[in-house]
């Protein structure tokens, strides 16, 4: 049986130095290989500590606006990028993966979103550029700028600020195409974000409630949701009595929200669309106001009638219990009055 060895040492004049695999430099943990995963490993330690003590005041129904959940959310994106110029270009793909999952909490929290809410979509909602692409641009950045002083140039501000503009540029395309290539089949709403991306990045996420980031996502109150998460046991529609329930359906189908959606067309001046909604709510005036109400109205409405339908129907399981629970009853009775019947017979 091998015996646990202690780590190697080195003697520095009367000072011993034991040998470590790895050394935090400038808030940068290095390793022997230089993989960076110890780094990224602390990172993700780090991040999910603190958007655990942000999701306490950071709720989706209610709390703070967009404008106090992306300060929050740009100070937790300090964190992670801190040194981005030194590890971006060695983390490789399981570092990114690990990166991804870093992000997601705090998006959660920025859309107002279910925690199943796919992670592409949830960052096209949200309106959030991913690490990765973030990384990569602050690599670029320090390379440009590196490039520049040893050339010789003069380094502006002016210089410094188009040089980071044109690289987050790059990145957010890069985003948006590799959001397109996503499967984004049934997710008409994402569709329309990604084609209307800088007017939806520049204001969208700012005008978003929790309503709405449930109908965009498809992700709340509807039976085929719900019958996903094992909620419900069908996925009719309990408003119209009719096929599959989903966003789309709520939106556009369901004739029990004419009114809703009548009252919606007229405060925004058009045929109601898929389109024209997430143009509405990234325009952030009047039309956006009617989109907010409209979502109010009609999830609300949804999940007055979901939680009536879960009374009636836990009231019909009790109702057929206690017959079954009856039925029994006679069964034992019947059977002991023929228990009964047949022990007379045999003694006469």
């Amino acid at each position: 049986m091998s015996e646990n060895k202690e780590p190697p040492e080195t003697c520095l004049g009367e000072d011993r130095i034991r040998v470590k695999p790895q050394i935090r430099y400038l808030g940068i943990i290095l390793d022997g290989r230089l993989s960076f995963k110890p780094h990224v490993d602390y990172l993700r330690g780090k991040v999910e500590r603190n958007v655990s003590y942000l999701s306490r005041i950071l709720p989706n129904l209610f709390g703070p606006g967009y404008r106090v959940r992306k300060l929050y959310s740009a100070v937790i994106n300090a964190m992670v990028m801190y040194g981005a110029p030194v590890w971006a270009k060695y983390i490789g793909k399981k570092g990114l993966a690990t990166l991804i999952t870093v992000q997601r909490p705090i998006a959660l929290r920025v859309a107002r979103a279910y925690r199943t809410t796919p992670t592409d979509m949830l960052f096209a909602i949200a309106g959030m550029v991913s690490y990765k692409w973030q990384a990569a641009a602050w690599y670029r950045i320090y390379r440009e700028t590196k490039d520049i002083r040893e050339a010789g140039e003069a380094l502006t501000v002016q210089c410094k600020d188009n040089v980071r503009n044109r690289q987050f540029s790059i990145a957010m395309d890069r985003w948006k195409e590799q959001l397109k290539k996503c499967n984004i089949r049934g997710r008409p709403f994402m569709r329309a974000i990604i084609n209307n991306w800088e007017a939806w990045v520049t204001t969208g996420p700012a005008n978003l409630t929790y309503r709405i980031t449930q109908l965009m996502s498809g992700h709340g109150c509807f039976a085929s949701y719900l019958k996903r998460i094992g909620a419900r046991r069908n996925d009719r529609c309990i408003e119209c009595m009719e096929v599959r329930d989903s966003a789309i359906h709520t939106v556009f189908v369901c004739k029990a929200f004419d009114r809703q959606k009548d009252e919606l067309e007229v405060a925004m001046g058009e045929r109601l669309s898929i389109n024209s909604i997430v143009k509405a709510v990234a325009d952030g005036k009047r039309k956006c106001k009617a989109v907010q109400k409209f979502a109010k109205d009609v999830m609300q409405e949804k999940e007055e009638n979901d939680r009536e339908d879960e009374r009636n129907d836990r009231i019909r399981q009790n109702r057929k219990w206690r017959r079954k629970k009856a039925r029994k009853r006679e069964e034992k009775k019947l059977w002991t009055k023929m228990m009964d019947d047949t022990y007379e017979m045999e003694e006469e």
